[in-house]
């Protein structure tokens, strides 16, 4: 009878089968986990198989007791029971009793969270562990007490935090909870961001606001698109700033600001008086207000009644307060009467306001041409109403900052423009060259002046001909190039010149130029400065399908700014936005969220994305612990997480409804006592749903 022929299966397992037949057999992928378990199989093959994508495969290496001790080491922290398991590991153990020390990081961490870790292994960690493999060691729940009462010790703060919650520690300690520990961490500096993103997926809850940074905070406040239970619970801040964005916010409610009405911070309540749609009752309310800035706020507001509001000004111009008193010579509604009065004031910032006043009197304004303060005499030189008698007086002025303002008077009279033209000082050269009032003929001889600035405010002046422009032009300055370019007046063919400049900054003024034709649009759209050709996508003459095609160029750029430019752009268009979402840099991905013509439904895989991004790795930090507090976590982000080092982390997964089942079982006989309270409250939860 012949002998029965062995099926691959079999001889893959068979450790009488030749090296070069199991070499064979490992390319089935199939059988490549059985060769794997193979004792007989040679180290080569076991080193090659290390390499699979196959979780089985490495499980059934890191089994096998002929494996090569690199790779046992090395795929330990993947698989550390069948590492302990492991007969030969005890033999490494005895050959080498350095081998802990000498063990990787990760394989390390991964056998001391195990249950069944030797008590050697924990006593040698508590003694000669860094903090990280200290806290993945304070996970186990066979530390015994000695041991926990040493680490209580530990001169590491998140040490001593996790020994003291242990379930072994001494009764009467551990008083930190969930939350408070939640607290403690998020003052730590994070990138913003990343912050928003967590924020964005649901992470944190609305009561939780308060915990972030104090910049978030108001960033949060100032948001028109805040939800109106965000504000609520930020306008009782501890912060004045907050507080104040809460109450200048466009979405703020009515009943919110009466209540801020009342803070007891006086810039909380100015925001309230100066909120445009703040009701005349809570006007007249805060009429009354002993700050006397409060009153200024509701004096300026445009619902404010004429009556109070030229009542408000006369006693507020008598305010002890030069800057109060300053604010009343400049409102718009201030009486003639009160400028007469205030122009008297000792204090020169007073006057200045009153010189800056647009309906300053002339008569006013000739008593202020002779003030010994120059701030003052400015200021009557830079009036529109300021006679040209008066101008030529302040042009011979000794203070050259008072003949600037002069030489930028509209006011100002040719010949005296021309005469200024020939200042020594290159600051009112370039003033005169920008007056839209200066004649031709001084701007063409300020076009030769040595000082490039002068010839810049030549090429930006309103009133500057074409054949002036031509020759600026050519200007060796890029500024001033740039200023030709930006000319409303700047003709086509000199456009077309200038599109061809060397520097991008030209070319990015040509194509923002209004006139910009749309041929020379689409030949910028080839520029190799990718700003260019963004400004050619914003262009209003560009058309929607050389947008479109400048678009899905962006969407491919090498560099993560300009996709995210492009995501943030209210013309990308949702098939755009689709690819965008696969982006490999989370911030693009982000502004994809964002972008208005994102539909809910991209809206939730974005979600989803954010929250994978921000759990993959096992480094513990202040975004990832947030997401896994999301609902929205992923199961198997939250079921993959259950041995992470953090404590907190844990605590927080124990807690999330998205939670699995067999992973709330595992965190009950957690190390930690928070975090095994929190799986059993999770489970109870579950029970009587």
């Amino acid at each position: 009878m012949p002998a029965r022929q062995l099926t691959p299966k079999a001889e893959a397992a068979l450790e009488t089968t030749a090296p070069e037949r199991l070499m064979e057999l490992a390319q089935d992928p199939k059988l490549a986990k059985v060769v794997a378990a193979n004792p007989a199989a040679p180290a080569s093959l076991l080193e090659e198989l290390s390499h699979t994508a196959d979780k089985a495969v490495r499980k059934a290496l890191v089994a096998n007791p002929s494996t090569p001790p690199s790779v046992l080491v090395a795929l330990g922290s993947q698989f550390p029971e069948q590492l302990l398991e492991n007969p030969v590991f005890d033999l490494l153990l005895l050959e080498n009793p350095n081998l802990l020390a000498e063990l990787p990081k990760s394989t390390l961490n991964s056998l001391l969270k195990r249950d069944v870790v030797p008590m050697g292994f924990i006593r040698w960690a508590a003694v000669q562990g860094d903090e990280a493999a200290l806290q993945s060691l304070l996970l186990n729940p066979q530390v015994p007490a000695d041991v926990v009462a040493q680490l209580q010790q530990h001169s590491s703060t998140s040490v001593r935090e996790a020994a003291s919650l242990h379930i072994n520690a001494a009764e009467g300690e551990g008083a930190l909870t969930v939350e408070q520990a939640l607290r403690n961490r998020l003052p730590l500096e994070e990138e913003d961001l990343r912050l928003e993103q967590v924020l964005l997926v649901g992470s944190l809850p609305v009561e939780n606001v308060r915990w972030l940074v104090t910049h978030q905070r108001v960033r949060i406040a100032s948001n028109a698109t805040s939800p109106v239970e965000l504000l609520w619970n930020l306008a009782r801040d501890e912060d004045n700033w907050v507080r104040c964005r809460v109450s200048s916010n466009p979405s703020c409610p009515v009943e919110l600001r009466r209540e801020l009405a009342k803070d007891k911070n006086s810039d909380v309540r100015c925001s309230v008086a100066r909120h445009p749609s703040c009701p005349v009752e809570l006007l007249r309310e805060l009429a009354q207000d002993k700050h006397s800035g409060v009153r200024y706020g509701v004096a300026c507001h445009p619902n404010c009644p004429v009556e109070l509001q030229q009542q408000l000004l006369q006693d507020l111009a008598r305010d002890k307060h030069s800057d109060v008193r300053c604010s009343v010579a400049e409102h718009p509604s201030c009486p003639v009467e009160l400028l007469r009065e205030l122009v008297k004031d000792k204090d020169s910032d007073v006057r200045c306001s009153v010189a800056r006043h647009p309906s300053c009197p002339v008569e006013l304004l000739r008593e202020l041409v002779n003030d010994k303060d120059g701030d003052v005499r400015c200021e009557v030189a830079e009036h529109p109403s300021c006679p040209v008698e008066l101008l030529q007086e302040l042009a011979r002025d000794e203070d050259s900052d008072v003949c600037r303002n002069v030489a930028g008077n509209p006011n100002c009279p040719a010949e005296l423009l021309q005469a200024l033209g020939k200042d020594k000082d290159s600051d009112v050269r370039c003033v005169v060259a920008g007056n839209p009032s200066c004649p031709v003929e001084v701007l063409q001889k300020l076009t030769q002046d040595r000082a490039s600035c002068v010839r810049y405010y030549v090429a930006g002046n309103s009133n500057c001909p074409a054949e002036l422009l031509q020759v600026l032009g050519k200007d060796k300055g890029r500024d001033v190039r740039c200023e030709v370019a930006e000319h409303p007046s700047c003709p086509v063919e000199l456009l077309r010149e200038l599109a061809q400049d060397e520097n991008p900054s030209v070319r990015w003024q040509v194509v923002s130029h209004p006139n910009c034709p749309l041929e020379l649009l689409q030949e910028l759209a080839r520029d190799k400065d990718s700003d260019v050709r963004w400004r050619v996508a914003g262009h209003p003459n560009c058309q929607a399908e050389l947008q479109q095609k400048l678009f899905r160029e962006l969407a491919g750029d090498e560099e993560w700014k300009e996709r995210w430019r492009l995501a943030e752009h209210p013309n990308c268009s949702l098939e755009l936005l689709e690819e965008l979402t696969k982006d490999v840099d989370i911030n693009v991905r982000f502004a994809v969220a964002k972008n208005p013509n994102c539909s809910l439904e991209l809206q939730q895989q974005l979600v989803l994305k954010c929250l994978e991004a921000l759990t993959a790795g096992s480094t513990p930090s202040l975004p990832r612990l947030l997401a896994f507090r999301s609902p929205h976590c992923p199961p198997e982000a939250l079921a993959k997480n259950v041995r992470s080092r953090d404590w907190l982390e844990r605590a927080v997964i124990a807690a999330n409804p998205s939670t699995p089942e067999n992973t709330l079982r595992t965190l009950t006989q957690d190390g930690n006592r928070l975090v095994r309270e929190a799986a059993d409250v999770s489970l109870r939860a579950r029970a009587s749903a």
